[in-house]
């Protein structure tokens, strides 16, 4: 008989310490591992099947996590989007009027889209909004709303 210990496969070992780490790769290397020790009749199967425990679950709380980051991120990205200022859809309050701080953000916008100092927009001839020389002027109403890069008043 042989009295000699039995080795230990080192892909076993590796699985279960990279399950923790890294854990798709703790899984693949946890299979391969518990495959090779059950082949070649080595020790190791233990740590092999624990490795393929924590390195599944581990890799389905992160694919978990990255679907829900990701939505997240999603989520940010489309009310950033609609947030920002749309001159095709000036939004009107009861009166048919744009608010305040409506016009001072379609204001600030379009002082950020000067070419030369000139901009302009025409909503149903009712909302216009005129830039010259670095003045721009949005016209709603009766009401009339300047801004001069950085200074806003309301006339």
């Amino acid at each position: 008989m042989d009295n000699q210990p039995k080795k230990t496969n080192g892909l076993c070992i590796a699985g279960l310490i990279c399950s923790f780490l890294i854990a798709p790769l703790g899984l693949i290397l946890s299979i391969i591992g518990v495959i090779q020790a059950k082949k070649n009749n080595e020790d190791g199967k233990v740590m092999g099947i624990i490795g393929i425990v924590i390195g599944a679950i581990s890799t389905i709380l992160q694919i978990i996590v990255l679907v829900f980051a990701m939505l997240m991120f999603i989520g940010v990205v489309n009310e950033v989007a609609e947030s920002a200022p749309d001159f095709e859809g000036i939004i009107r309050d009861s009166r048919n009027e744009i608010s305040r701080h409506t016009a001072e953000s379609y204001l600030e916008t379009a002082c950020s889209n000067l070419v030369k100092g000139e901009y302009s927009f025409t909503d149903n001839e009712e909302y216009s909004l005129v830039c010259k020389n670095y003045v721009c002027t949005l016209k709603t109403g009766d009401k009339t709303y300047t801004r001069s890069c950085g200074v806003r008043d309301e006339q």
